[in-house]
């Protein structure tokens, strides 16, 4: 099995096989189940007519988030939508990763994790470019989420893209005054606070489901640790200047925001030991620029489907 499979299509294979969901997370079966019916009689479908009386017989799409057959449409929808809320200048592509340390915690609270992840950042952001040295005015911003690397490996980041432009108190448009758009030192430090105070909030508010065997004073004990490390948090900001270096980026954004975290053409072969595929290895977070060699790797069905 190597050429133009579809992941529906050997999820099925491997299903027949005697590959069973039941341990998998919820969402992850329900998105087997669609997955596995998508474009097919299961889901019924429609039937075209021509005013000449031929029929074409099109079966229905599932739409579920991490199909990669069907959500295509809605990636370009997004983006073409989502382009003409940008303003037409520079922008600066910032990318923060959340601490190893809360990687497990994220795998059982994927929601309210990333919502923290996405409010740390944005308020950091934000607080920090209303100072006047730097900005003194909010900009545009648009963010998602990336769940998995490259290797579809767990990699929780998020990617943000912000206006060289921004809007003042007094609703006047100002400019960022450095090149680089903020000191990393202090942007990684802020977010740092942003994040701790939100995930400690959280946990006292008990709406975090800790991991299974963590007790609810080990998981006190790490994040006062983590208080007193003032260790930066990894944050990466990269500079767009030309109006095509920005639409490149929103349209990086775009693949991720349906259809999974892997296109079908990365699959190299399938077989009863996992998938092999190929991957970007992103020196220092910098935008995805393969080259003419990509390396590959493997993962078993399980650990695809995950």
């Amino acid at each position: 099995m190597t050429d133009n499979l579809h992941i529906a299509a050997f999820l099925e294979l491997w299903l027949r096989a005697g590959g069973r969901v039941r341990n998998f997370r919820r969402d992850v079966r329900r998105a087997v189940s669609w997955l596995t019916r998508c474009r097919t009689a299961a889901l019924g479908g429609h039937e075209y007519v021509c005013p000449a009386d031929h029929t074409h017989w099109v079966f229905n799409s599932c739409f579920h988030r991490s199909c990669p057959q069907c959500c295509g449409a809605y990636c370009w929808a997004w983006f073409e939508g989502t382009k003409k809320l940008l303003l037409q200048c520079p922008h600066f592509h910032v990318v923060a990763t959340l601490p190893f340390e809360f990687r497990d915690l994220f795998r059982h609270n994927r929601e309210r994790l990333g919502n923290i992840m996405l409010k740390a950042i944005s308020d950091a952001l934000c607080e920090l470019l209303a100072l006047p040295q730097y900005m003194g005015g909010v900009p545009g911003i648009v963010a998602v989420i990336h769940t998995w690397s490259q290797t579809l490996e767990l990699h929780p980041h998020v990617h943000l893209l912000l206006s060289l432009v921004g809007l003042s108190p007094e609703n006047k448009l100002v400019i960022a005054r450095k090149y680089d758009l903020l000191p990393y030192k202090v942007l990684r430090k802020c977010y740092r606070r942003h994040l701790l105070a939100l995930i400690t909030h959280e946990f006292e508010h008990y709406r975090l489901c800790l991991p299974k065997g963590v007790k609810r004073a080990d998981f006190r004990r790490m994040i006062e640790l983590m208080w007193r490390d003032h260790k930066p948090y990894n944050v990466a900001i990269f500079r767009r200047d030309k109006w095509s270096e920005v639409l490149r980026t929103l349209k990086y954004f775009a693949r991720s925001v349906r259809g999974g975290p892997i296109r079908e053409d990365r699959i190299i072969s399938v077989d009863a030991s996992g998938v092999t595929f190929r991957y970007v290895r992103y020196p220092s977070l910098q935008e995805p620029d393969p080259g003419p060699s990509e390396p590959t790797t493997h993962r078993t069905i399980a650990e695809f489907f995950r």
